[in-house]
């Protein structure tokens, strides 16, 4: 395949990218997260809010980002120089921070690769600064038009032999805020975590240009070329990834890419990019070639392991404010305006049917009966007028939260302008891409994360993001204002170190389960001849995981399967 526009590499690297060289995993949670090996790398994690696992272990309890013991510190000789990085004696681990992967960006024009050398080694010792944006993700950390840096934590002494799994993590932040010095993406926690289950890896962090920076979009964008910057980085970040990660000791053909909310959102990108071959991304014909939904029914998608999964409760973030002037939905009228605002211009035309009878459609495969929206009572008894969810968020709340958590309206990932002012759907995108990838013959792993962690309420309940500190495995809390551990049984760490430890698997074996099998019940292959269109997915759940059948909101699931596209699409 070759590789559009923005740089010349050598062939292997065309290769690396070759889509159907890659693997996929998918965890959709309340934000979509997503992994993916590159060539032959051999699958792609997705997520949404919950792609990650923690582990229980002391190491984790060790806190912030470990710190330099050694003066001097190890060197590593990439492509352009030498980089000294500094050693953890606390973790066993070297960091390499604040790399750069590219030129020094101009403002609005796609980023080049890196083309100086230099004598002598440059420190890399300190984590680089965000690109700008704006949003609470920005708070505490130093930002810069100049951004385009990673980071590689690695166990410590390898040498260019050592040939380990590398994990490539994209920050999410809806494409307008984050970056990779966040300290709740702090890669320690789970490399130690390989270390110890035997299955070691390297980890590494990015940034990319974000809002306008990143992402502009109008014809005048179109007509220079310069649209989807943010995603055009991450996949020079990639390009640098490939051709020098050897020398940290990782193989550059076992990459698996991964990220959470916009980060998976990033990783469907560099998934379906050039067709398998706010400040949303843009269906510019290149980059983002068509809508995702055409090309999952159309199997323009990589032929790799996928691994995607969401929150039970992604909705509860993205159903408030859907009523009159941002308030709550308290009646049926409330309910009508809220979907009337996300139906496309085009649905009527496209579906033959009027918008009063989409509309109606919807309201009723979505009713306002508390017992079917979310959360479930068992974490939150039923909403009561002039009680305080009521009052805040109005009466109808756990009906929006199901509408708005299954079919999320941000700049997410697949549907209406796949990427582009995509519709992000948390369990639909998860259940459209595993019935694709279970008809193409490919394996994928589906997961709902059922968890209420410390710190937030039972009418949130397992809400977007709360898996992440899961899979990173941050016990400590890094970069919460409430760790999500505190005070919580000893069922939440242990879930954590399985949740961690399944996403280790994948990336050094493409099975989740691993060579020894996890600690709870075995993570089968979505099969849709299980269930009559779909299959089994785990559910992790600090009383026990399990096994169910993917039937989350059967009847909103096959009419947003049916409609998707025409409804909200534009």
């Amino acid at each position: 395949m070759e590789l559009p526009a923005i740089s010349p590499w050598a062939a292997r690297l065309e290769t690396v990218l070759n889509p159907s060289n890659w693997q996929a995993i998918q965890w959709p949670t309340a934000s979509p997260l997503f992994t993916v090996e590159m060539a032959p790398l051999k699958s792609l994690l997705t997520c949404s809010l919950s792609l990650f696992g923690s582990v229980y272990a002391g190491f984790a309890r060790r806190e912030g980002h470990a710190s330099s013991t050694s003066c001097s510190g190890p060197l590593v000789n990439v492509k352009n120089g030498t980089y000294r990085g500094t050693h953890s004696a606390e973790y066993d681990q070297d960091f390499f921070l604040g790399m750069r992967y590219a030129q020094p960006a101009e403002r609005f024009q796609l980023s080049e690769p890196l083309n100086s050398t230099w004598e002598g080694a440059l420190p890399a010792k300190a984590y680089p600064p965000h690109c700008v944006g704006y949003g609470g993700d920005m708070v505490g950390y130093n930002v810069s038009e100049d951004c385009l840096f990673l980071n590689v934590i690695r166990p410590a002494g390898l040498d260019t032999t050592a040939n380990l799994p590398v994990a490539v993590w994209i920050h999410g932040g809806g494409l307008y805020m984050g970056g990779s010095a966040d300290k709740r993406y702090n890669l320690s926690f789970i490399v130690q975590n390989s270390v110890e289950q035997g299955t070691p890896m390297i980890g590494v962090s990015l940034n990319y240009r974000l809002s306008a920076f990143g992402f502009l979009c109008g014809s005048e964008a179109l007509d220079a070329g310069i649209t989807n910057n943010g995603f055009r980085d991450q996949r020079l970040a990639l390009r640098w990834i490939n051709e020098n990660i050897a020398a940290f000791g990782g193989s550059p053909d076992k990459v698996t890419i991964f990220g959470e909310s916009s980060g998976a959102e990033s990783v469907s990108a560099q998934v379906l990019a050039y067709n398998a071959s706010p400040w949303p991304p843009v269906l510019d014909g290149d980059f983002i070639a068509d809508f995702a939904h055409n090309q999952l029914v159309n199997g323009k998608f990589p032929r790799i392991p996928l691994l995607i999964g969401a929150n039970s409760d992604e909705g509860s973030a993205f159903g408030s404010g859907r009523g009159p002037n941002g308030g709550g939905v308290y009646t049926d009228e409330d309910m009508r305006y809220a979907i009337s605002n996300i139906i496309g211009p085009q649905a009527a035309e496209q579906t033959g049917r009027t918008v009063d009878e989409l509309i109606n459609e919807l309201m009723y495969v979505y009713p306002n009966i508390q017992a079917v929206g979310i959360p479930t009572l068992d974490k939150w008894p039923v909403i009561q007028a002039g009680d305080v969810v009521a009052a805040s968020s109005g009466l109808q709340y756990r009906r929006t939260g199901a509408l708005f958590g299954d079919l999320s309206v941000t700049s997410f990932l697949f549907i209406k302008q796949p990427l582009t002012d995509l519709l992000s759907s948390m369990h639909y995108s998860r259940r459209r891409s595993n019935i694709a990838w279970s008809n193409a013959g490919l394996p994928s792993y589906s997961f709902r994360f059922d968890v209420v962690v410390a710190g937030i309420p039972g009418f949130v309940g397992a809400t977007h993001f709360q898996e992440v500190a899961f899979v990173f495995y941050n016990l400590n809390g890094d970069g919460y204002a409430t760790n999500p551990f505190a005070n919580m049984s000893a069922a939440y760490p242990a879930l954590a170190k399985t949740i961690s430890s399944a996403w280790i698997n994948f990336v050094t074996v493409l099975d989740p389960n691993g060579r020894d099998g996890l600690d709870g019940p075995v993570w089968p292959v979505y099969n849709t001849t299980d269930g009559g269109g779909i299959g089994k997915e785990i559910v992790f759940d600090v009383g026990g995981s399990y096994v169910e059948l993917d039937s989350w909101h059967a009847e909103g699931m096959n009419w947003m399967i049916e409609n998707a596209l025409p409804v909200f699409g534009s």
